[in-house]
């Protein structure tokens, strides 16, 4: 079987002198075939060879399998093809209907949302988005260096140049910091902060205008400043922007369900204005 494993591979992703390798045949019970097209539509993409001939395998073993209960059927069940074959076809027109769907959904996809009818949304839905963890919106530095800018006094500064010329300095002279105005969740500050400082627990510090000031010995005197801005509860709404991703595939996954609807309803209404459908005795 491995041999054979290997095999497929080959006819799977090498070369072939055919005009349409897909309908090259891979295996055969009485009258049913295994075309290397039908193989290829059953495997998953982004698979290495060596994934796709062992899944390939399986999926043969699995297609000879159910060839052989196939031909038990039809050899003892009378007109089983011409009984299902009203089901084959309301199948086949549902499966058309999804793939319809999906492309109303894609086109739908690719369409701006414009913001105000995210943000009416989630002010509507706002309870459901709630906090599994505290998250922290602050600044925080940790340095050797003595020569600080003043870090205490233009962190808590409200003006964009004083915070620009902390971030600047920090980032010329490769010292650690955290300065940006997202949020992020508990686990990710105690990883990126309250790890560099196990003596201060910074979480449990309220917003204030107060940088916090500590220093640690690493062997030498290191210096953390700190800036709690502001923190969400656990339990409490997560703001908009924390969940904006999450809101417009909401969004888009409700007018999709009522847009389908409704653009289904007027191709109907369509159709039987213009009289295209026919009715026999």
């Amino acid at each position: 079987m491995k041999m054979w494993k290997y095999l497929i591979a080959v006819i799977i992703f090498g070369c072939s002198s055919d005009k349409d390798p897909n309908n090259k045949i891979i295996a055969k019970y009485k009258d049913a075939q295994l075309t290397v097209g039908l193989l290829k539509s059953m495997l998953p993409n982004n698979l290495s060879t060596l994934d796709s001939a062992r899944i390939a395998g399986l999926f043969i073993d699995q297609w000879i399998a159910d060839q052989i209960l196939v031909n038990e059927a039809k050899s003892k069940i009378p007109n089983l093809e011409k009984t299902i074959e009203p089901m084959l076809q309301n199948y086949k027109d549902k499966l058309m209907v999804i793939e319809l769907k999906k492309l109303y959904v894609k086109e739908l996809n690719e369409k701006d949302i414009p913001e105000d009818t995210l943000l009416a949304w989630y002010e509507k839905k706002k309870s459901s988005f709630v906090a599994g963890e505290n998250y922290y919106k602050c600044y925080y530095i940790m340095t050797d260096r003595t020569d600080t800018p003043e870090i205490r006094q233009r962190l808590k500064a409200t003006k964009d140049e004083d915070f620009n010329i902390v971030k600047n300095w920090c980032e010329k002279n490769k010292v650690y910091h955290h300065l940006e105005d997202n949020w992020i969740s508990h686990q990710v500050f105690q990883k990126k902060i309250q790890s560099k400082i196990p003596t201060q627990n910074y979480s449990i510090l309220p917003p204030s205008a107060t940088v916090h000031f500590a220093i640690t010995n690493y062997p030498k005197p290191v210096f953390h400043f700190f800036l709690m801005i502001d923190v969400i509860k656990a339990g409490q709404p997560l703001p908009y922007e924390l969940v904006k991703e999450q809101v417009k595939t909401l969004v888009i996954h409700e007018k999709s369900n009522k847009g389908f609807e409704e653009y289904a309803k007027q191709l109907l209404l369509k159709v039987k204005s213009n009289n295209e459908v026919q009715f026999f005795d």
